[in-house]
């Protein structure tokens, strides 16, 4: 028999999976008004602060951060970051390869050319690849995937070399100072070091604040500055562009967004994460949103080509899309992610099972 290293399961905060619904929702909400402007068909009511929405990605790679320090705690040295980088793998790879290929085809069928780099990064997430301009995957989501993917690779990194989670923090802010100058243009490494990976470091400045106790003392405060941080998001608007994916990808907006987009939306995670979820109809719903925000986000894009028919004006045929898109994606949750999960969940049993006789 080997010593037991399964990994417990990680402790589940209702206020972080509420708010990760939310963070799901203001991204389709925005992709909705995006695709209403370009059929020329404006959500115009929407419109006016639709662009608000990209702050989801922020609140995605806070909550990703706080999340990944909460459960790292559970591995230890060269295999316990094997088995974190797999789990990771079983928990995003499978979905976003399967809905890729379904956009994939509808856009083939629609004329559409895909190009074989869209494709190489739809399988490696991390542009490994790519020299020159980013390609974006297959779907289009699929880019902050990849700083999903560099962010699990740190922390990997930490794990093999036993340090502790607060450890995150200095390695990310050392990464993110190095010169993203590269004679060879790779793309990558204009994602290892980009400065929106301070977001992913925010993330693990909460946890360790939740962590060590601090955080109760202090949730008037950080709500009320979460309160102030909704207009402070405003601010930067469209004409700072922070709401576009490029300045991201090359890194020249990055470290203005992680600023004025990242640490309001820091504030606010801290404000929702010692919320107490009770019940009702409203918040089984929003908690259903939440355990279905990762299908959701893959196959809002999805939806909104499906519903493309439709001969509604630009604001109530942006609403049907967002619900539309809420309720496939849980539909999607049910069918799919939820099945795959669990069987990744047996094979991983079966897998320790075998270790111990």
């Amino acid at each position: 028999m080997v010593a037991n290293t399964d990994p417990k399961p990680a402790t589940r905060l209702e206020s972080v999976q509420v708010l990760r619904g939310f963070a799901a929702m203001l991204v389709v909400l925005i992709h909705a008004v995006q695709r209403q402007d370009r059929i020329g068909n404006p959500a115009e009511w929407l419109s006016t602060f639709s662009y608000v929405g990209a702050i989801g990605v922020d609140l995605f790679f806070i909550i990703s951060g706080f999340v990944m320090a909460l459960s790292m705690q559970r591995y230890e040295g060269g295999s316990g970051a094997l088995t974190f980088l797999r789990q990771r793998a079983y928990r995003i790879v499978p979905s976003f390869w399967i809905w890729s290929a379904v956009f994939g085809a509808l856009i083939v069928w629609q004329g559409w050319t895909i190009v074989p780099m869209q494709v190489l990064n739809t399988l490696t997430f991390i542009p490994i690849f790519d020299f020159g301009d980013y390609e974006a995957p297959v779907l289009g989501v699929g880019w902050t995937l990849a700083f999903e993917a560099v962010f699990y690779v740190v922390v990997s990194v930490v794990i093999m070399l036993r340090l502790p989670a607060w450890s995150l923090i200095p390695i990310i802010a050392a990464l993110v100072l190095v010169p993203t100058l590269d004679t060879a243009n790779w793309v990558g490494v204009r994602f290892f070091f980009n400065s929106i990976l301070l977001e992913f470091a925010l993330g693990v400045l909460a946890y360790l604040l939740w962590s060590k106790g601090w955080l109760r003392r202090s949730l008037v405060f950080a709500g009320a500055i979460g309160g102030l941080a909704v207009i402070a998001m405003l601010l930067p608007g469209k004409d700072g562009n922070l709401y576009l994916t490029p300045p991201i990808y090359n890194n020249s907006l990055s470290a203005l967004r992680a600023l004025v987009w990242g640490v309001p939306c820091f504030f606010i995670f801290l404000a929702v994460l010692e919320m107490k979820i009770g019940g009702g109809s409203v918040t089984r719903l929003m908690k259903l949103v939440g355990d279905a925000s990762y299908s959701i986000y893959l196959t809002h894009q999805i939806v909104f080509f499906a519903i493309g028919w439709t001969a509604l004006q630009g604001d109530l045929e942006a609403v049907l899309m967002i619900v539309a898109a809420a309720a496939f994606g849980i539909l999607a949750y049910r069918l799919v992610e939820a099945p795959l999960l669990y069987r990744a969940r047996s094979l991983r049993a079966q897998r320790h099972l075998g270790a111990q006789t």
